[in-house]
This record gives structure tokens, sequence and C-alpha cells, in this order.
């Protein structure tokens, strides 16, 4: 696992972090964020093995989005050093997602769907 995916992982390990971290919004809406882009991510790669890559890039898009707002929630002034090893994971996601997308890469979908189920199991 990259290097800092890893770091993005420790982030999670403790949710009164997480919810400081990301502006003092609960970790109930964290989860249900990362199930969005789970679901997106899901839908992917079904498009992708059957080579729909018009409706790969509507899921991608979305779990994009979706990151992107969890990114825009981060509060580095109440959340640090948390709030900086999230923003590394989100980038690190971000990368990954849009290489899975150039690249057709199939296995890396399945690591970054495993990263973000990590991730919301350590934040239940």
């Amino acid at each position: 696992m990259a290097p800092l995916v890893q770091q993005g992982l420790k982030a999670y390990k403790a949710v009164e972090s997480e919810a400081t971290a990301h502006g003092g919004k609960g970790a109930e809406l964290v989860v249900l964020l990362y199930d969005g882009i789970l679901e997106s991510l899901v839908a992917g790669k079904g498009h992708l093995q059957r080579k729909e890559y018009r409706e790969l890039g509507r899921h991608f898009a979305r779990a994009l989005t979706i990151i992107s707002g969890l990114r825009e929630t981060l509060n580095f002034e109440q959340g640090q050093p948390v709030a900086t090893d999230l923003l590394r994971f989100y980038n690190s996601l971000t990368s990954q997602i849009i290489h899975v997308q150039t690249k057709r890469d199939i296995e890396l979908l399945d690591k970054c769907v495993e990263w973000v189920r990590s991730e919301e199991h350590t934040s239940e």
C-alpha cells in the first residue's frame, strides 16, 4: 500500500478526531459519504468490465465529487494533524481513481474500494 494511503488510513483511528477534522460534522455523515463513494466505485467496476466507459466516467465523477466535498470540510485549525492526514488520503485516493479511469486498471480499482471500506469501518 502506498505510504500516503497508509498515513491517511491511520487518520480515522479516532472518531472524535475525525469529527473535529471535518469541522465538527458527525461521523455518521462521513460514513454515509463513504457509502456513496463505495457505491460509485463498485458500480464503476461493472461498467469498466463491460467497457461502458461513459457510465464509468459518470460514476467516477460522482465519487470524485464526494471526495472533493469531504476535502473541503477539513478544518485545519481545529483538526490538526488529522486533517492533514485526511487531505493526503483524499488526494491519494483521487489520484488513484483517475489512474484507474485512464489506465482501465481493475486491480487498482479493487484496492481503492478496499481502502475506502477500511476507512469506513474504522470510523463507525
